[in-house]
Formats: structure tokens, sequence, C-alpha cells
């Protein structure tokens, strides 16, 4: 059931998807300070792979040393040049792709060409940056402050079901890095309602769940959305890979928003985590891993049934997630134009205290005409 018994109004204007200020004020008050999706230890097969990316204009370097995965700033501590340049790759030697400095798993300098040249040798001054970074099963998150909550601080009671649900038996089976040309806050949204299944995705949700088989939960760290599946054939095919692979068999569709850029999708035998970032006032950047289950059953029918699995989840995400960016682009447009403060119905409540969240965070008024009462479920 739905919590509020009302239509709600926009809270953040238009203006707010657009405009520099905003966007600033969003990086200082609402995410730098964060805990944000980088990779999986799904990307790493053996030590001395990597991956690169951006993160707020930050080049990052993620790299698996003696099993485990370490986030770096990838800048060397020599003369500035990038460490490595390369989207991933593996390279035996940590080290810079452009004078050869090797670097230790702490960031401090290893083996130095020509270290006799550089003496006296300053060894802190040289190190290279090294970030704080946690994993919540096996999904890699990194903070780019210095101190502040634990990732589990910020994942609170979602913590646990999303470190069951990209862990063994699941491990990951996808892994997608994108673009979109529309603010970063479009692009959560679009997450956080079922309303647009008709239009968006006739192919592949077919039709939105009705209000009765909708569970909203909402407070000030997360919100997160409950149903059973409705697709029968999602379904059917969901029960048959969970009894061939010996995995329990809800027929649920789990989704977790934790504020305020990470979205994770927990179902039977699929796992979505799912990070928008911004990367301009009207451009932004996705991160999106997708597990899927392989045992623990050791059988001919249990491997076929993952394998099976695997083509279907991956598939099904790749079309779902680009129907969905389909049409980022018309709503960054029309938020630039638009006249009017909008209006969001009562299944699209999750949207109002995603924009409630972040209005508070940056200090927005809100008109008395926006602020509708919340309803206690306990009334219901």
């Amino acid at each position: 059931m739905f919590l509020h018994e009302s239509q709600l109004r926009h809270v953040l204007p238009p203006r707010a998807y657009f405009a520099p200020e905003q966007y600033q004020q969003e990086l200082d008050r609402c995410l730098l300070s964060g805990w944000h999706l980088v990779a999986s230890m799904g990307d790493f097969k053996r030590d001395g792979d990597y991956v690169t990316l951006d993160l707020f204009n930050k080049p990052l370097l993620v790299r698996r040393i003696d099993g485990e995965a370490h986030v770096y700033l990838n800048i060397c501590g020599h003369r500035h040049c990038m460490l490595v340049s390369k989207p991933k790759g593996h390279e035996k030697a940590f080290r810079c792709q452009y004078h050869g400095w090797e670097y230790q798993c702490d960031g401090r300098t290893a083996k130095i060409p020509d270290a006799q040249s550089f003496r006296p040798f300053d060894r802190e001054n040289a190190r290279i940056l090294k970030y704080r970074s946690e994993r919540c099963g096996d999904l890699i998150f990194v903070n780019l402050s210095s101190d502040g909550p634990s990732l589990k601080d910020q994942l609170a009671e979602t913590y646990q079901p999303i470190a069951d649900a990209f862990s063994q038996p699941f491990r990951q089976i996808w892994g997608w890095n994108t673009t979109y040309p529309a603010n970063w806050k479009i692009a959560i949204e679009n997450l956080l309602e079922s309303y647009h299944i008709p239009c968006l995705h006739q192919k592949t949700f077919g039709v939105m769940p009705p209000e009765e088989m909708i569970i909203h939960e909402m407070n000030d760290r997360w919100t997160s959305f409950y149903t059973e599946d409705v697709n029968p054939w999602i379904k059917s095919n969901a029960r048959r890979t969970a009894r061939a692979l010996g995995l329990p068999f809800r027929g649920m569709y789990t989704q977790y928003h934790v504020y305020p850029n990470l979205v994770f999708i927990l179902m039977d035998t699929f796992s979505l985590a799912k990070m928008v970032v911004p990367t301009s006032p009207t451009t932004s950047q996705a991160i999106v891993r997708v597990f899927g289950p392989y045992g623990p059953r050791r059988t001919p029918l249990a491997w076929i049934s993952a394998r099976l699995n695997t083509l279907v989840a991956k598939e099904g995400a790749r079309k779902i997630l680009e129907e969905d960016a389909s049409i980022f682009a018309a709503a960054q447009k029309g938020m630039e134009s638009s006249p009017v403060s909008g209006v969001i119905g009562r299944r699209e409540e999750r949207v109002w205290a995603f924009q409630d969240w972040i209005r508070r965070k940056c200090g927005i008024v809100e008109p008395k005409s926006h602020a509708l009462p919340v309803l206690d479920p306990s009334s219901r």
C-alpha cells in the first residue's frame, strides 16, 4: 500500500535539474562525503587486475592486491601522470606507465628507476593517495573523504540483505558503465516509481503492479519497494532456477534506494546494483553490476539452469536499462523548459521522498502548499 492519501507536488523546481549552483550544493552537501560503488570483485580474476574510472572529476584506480581490492587516486607521485590510462587491464607490477615508478599497497613508493638521482628522497611526499574502501558482499565502495561513517552505517538496515544478494552463491554476470544526457536525479527518480512501466517496458515488465501488491517504506536514510513478481514468465523461470540450484524461492521483487544515489534490486535469482553520479548539471554516469547464482548444487541441471539464468538476467537487465535511458534526454529537455512546478502521484511517493531529502540537505525552503501529510502505516 502507498503511504500518502493524495497526490504530491514536486518538492524541487525544474531549475534544480540544471542550475550550476544547485549542482554544486548537491556535490558539497549530499554526495562527496558518501560511499560510492566503483566495482565488484567479479571485475578481478587475479592479483594485478585493475579497472579505472572518473568519480567527481577524480581519476580512480581500483586494483586487486593479495586477493583484495584497493582504491587509489590514479596519479603518480613523481610528475603527476596517470598511472594507467586503460579502462581495465592487468599489470604484475604496480607502476606508472610514464617513468616506471612502482608502488606498494599502502601507496608508498617501492622500486624507483635511477633512485640515486632523487637523493635525499622524501618518501611521504612521493606516495600516491589511497582512499577508504569497503565491501558489502562482493560490491566495492569508495569514500573520497578521510573521515565520516562506515559503509555499514550508510547502508543501515539494508546492509545485510544487500551483502547476502551480492555474495556466494551469487557472483557477477555482467558489468556496465555508461553515461546519460540528463541530471543525475532524473536517472535516480526513474528507478523509484512503477508508473512508467506501461509506456517504457511493454515488452519486459508489461504492466505495473496494482497498489494492493505494493509495500513502500520510507525513512531518512533509504526507501524501499516490495512486490510479488507480476510477470508470470519471469516468476515461473525464477522458480525453476531456484529449485534446480537448491535456493529458496520467495517470488518477490525488492528494491532499496539508499540516499542519495545507490539503488539495489534483489530477486531470487537476480541482483542488480546501480549508482548514478553527476558529471555536470545536465549529465551523469552510471555504474551497474548484475549478479546471478551458480550453485550450491553441482549437477548438469544446476549448471544448465545457471547458464540460462545468466543469459536471461543479463539480456533482461540490459533491455530494461536501455528502455529507461531512452527517455532521459527528453526528460532533461523538458526540465530545462518547463514553466510549471509539476505533480507527483501516490504511486511515485518515493520520488517525493527523495526530492524532500535533497531539499533538506541543500537548505531549500519548501512552499507550505507543497507539504502534504504522510500517513502512519499502522493506521491502514
